[in-house]
Order: C-alpha cells, then structure tokens, then sequence
C-alpha cells in the first residue's frame, strides 16, 4: 500500500532499514514481473544476487489450484454417481467410478509432470489431462 511505500522510503533515506529487516534493493530489471502475473508473487525470494523465484513454492500453488479444480469435478461426478446408484445403474455407476478414480490420481500425476517444469512460465502453462466426460 502506498503507507507502507512511504514508510519503506522514509526509512531508506534514513539509512535505516525498514522493520529493522535485512533488505537488498534491486533494480527493476531483477524482478521477475511475468510472476506476479501468474500468481506466483508469493514464490519471490530476495538473495543478494537479486529477486529469485521458489520453482518448489510455484509448483505446489500450481498443485493447489488443480487440487481445487479437480474437487469441484468430483462433486459433480458424485452427485450423478448417487444419481446411478440410487436408480439401480450399476453399469453407468461403475463407469462414473471409473472416472471418479482418475480424478484421483490427477495430482499424483500432475506432481510427476510439474516436476520437470524447469521455469515458472512452464509451470503456470501446465493443464493436466482431464477425464473425459461419463
């Protein structure tokens, strides 16, 4: 916010640092704005050679954000497997079941791919292979 901006550049000029923080500045070339973008601003870490991004903290907001998705596929898919059972359709249940298990393992297998993701651009373009429809 712009209180805390000022607060930051009034402790600057003091030659203090703010919150009595170690802090390293950085020219704007050394942030890696595409990031922010991608909602990675979190994963930023400051090191005296510059702003580097965390791949690991990327990879597991990434992993969240399909956990998310993946939950609201598999409450559909619940309520249409309660819909079989319940009306005596084992062989569509079983089917949606099937599709209820991928579901599952879509993390497990997201985890493999974005793990040899080398760059946060990598990662954020990375969409699991979804089920098809029941």
């Amino acid at each position: 916010t712009a209180f805390y901006a000022r607060l930051f550049q009034t402790a600057l000029e003091k030659g203090e640092s703010p919150a009595g923080q170690p802090f390293v500045e950085v020219d704007d070339s050394q942030i890696p704005w595409d990031t922010k973008a991608m909602g990675f601003r979190s994963t930023w870490r400051m090191t005296l050679a510059g702003c580097k991004v965390d791949l690991p903290a990327c990879r597991a907001i990434c992993l969240a954000r399909i956990r998310q998705d993946r939950d609201i596929r598999m409450k559909r898919l619940d309520g249409e497997w309660m819909k079989a059972m319940g009306q005596g359709d084992e062989a569509r249940a079983m089917m949606i079941e099937a599709k209820r298990q991928e579901l599952r393992d879509v993390p497990q297998k997201a985890t493999v791919a974005l793990d040899s993701c080398s760059t946060s651009a990598s990662i954020a373009a990375y969409e699991p292979n979804w089920p098809g429809e029941v």
